[in-house]
């Protein structure tokens, strides 16, 4: 990862990429390395701290959204993070926003990622760790596997048993909600109808209409399931984090996101093309232009902090 950089030096890129597959396929073992300011440990092949570093955009709208949300209730928020893998997306808000957090609870359910979780949050009093199989009723689902290095998707050839966000966050005590689950986020806020009636958290999921067909999800069902609870105004990032559009999910939502979910699935330019969605509760006070101007990510740019 150190040397991530050579991919792009002319005549030593396509060395270096076949060097950095034939290590992935033989080395499987997690590394130690810096994210964040702070020693963790991470996958070997894990991308993120490569994609950081060149986009600089990257994960910005989570940054916003926390900023804004807590701008709003004038107090840090209490946060979950379903799909929390090693703990980067918690690491990366305790370094851009310091004192905006008051909790952290994290949710994964893949074993090995659990691992890591546990191994980086440690040393922090605010993290609760929840190892679970997420789903929209308490039942059974395809395994977690990984089907890249940073993150696991319900893509598996047993089942395995679920549970609900309801059930494990008995509270509902939540102000930003953070899924990110490689396809299966529809179903996980199936789970969560109770904390998104109670709680009106600000949310932000991952939307990959391709992936939600691998897992079996009706890529409109995050949607269908965040409008029953009340929420109209969703905001598009492009999955390198920049702001692409609006959708006010009152109007013509169910048409515009269908050719979306066919240009995502289809489009012969835009490879592995998704997004980050916000969505923004009733009566928040928070401005959707604001989060859409990154106001406050904007102020940070990728720092090359990987040792």
């Amino acid at each position: 990862m150190r040397s991530s950089a050579l991919r792009s030096v002319p005549g030593v890129g396509r060395v270096w990429r076949k060097g950095w597959d034939t290590a992935c396929r033989h080395w499987d073992e997690p590394v130690t390395t810096r994210l964040h300011g702070r020693k963790v440990l991470l996958n070997f092949g894990n991308l993120y701290p490569v994609t950081l570093r060149s986009v600089p955009t990257y994960n910005a709208p989570l940054v916003e959204l926390v900023a804004q949300t807590g701008s709003a209730l004038g107090r840090p928020v209490r946060m979950v993070d379903v799909g929390a893998a090693a703990g980067d997306s918690v690491l990366l808000l305790m370094e851009r926003c310091p004192e905006m957090v008051e909790r952290y609870d994290c949710v994964e359910g893949h074993d090995g990622f659990f691992a890591l979780l546990e191994t980086n949050l440690r040393p922090f009093d605010n993290c609760r760790l929840h190892h679970a199989v997420l789903s929209d009723t308490a039942g059974s689902e395809r395994s977690l596997i990984r089907t890249h290095r940073a993150t696991a998707s319900a893509q598996g050839d047993v089942d395995v048993a679920t549970t609900t966000l309801d059930a494990v966050l008995l509270d509902h005590d939540v102000d930003v909600l953070k899924v990110d689950t490689d396809g299966f986020d529809g179903k996980v806020l199936a789970g969560a109808s109770e904390l998104l009636d109670q709680a009106s958290p600000s949310v932000i999921f991952e939307w990959h209409p391709a992936l939600c067909r691998a897992t079996g999800t009706d890529p409109l069902l995050a949607f269908e399931t965040l409008g029953r609870a009340g929420y109209r105004m969703f905001l598009f990032f492009t999955k390198r984090g920049e702001f692409s559009h609006f959708m006010d999910g009152a109007s013509n939502g169910g048409t515009a996101l269908r050719l979306l979910e066919e240009l995502c699935r289809t489009s012969a330019t835009l490879p592995d093309w998704h997004y980050d969605v916000i969505a923004l509760p009733p009566d928040s006070g928070i401005s959707p232009t604001a989060v859409a101007d990154l106001r406050h990510a904007s102020k940070f740019v990728a720092r090359r902090d990987l040792e």
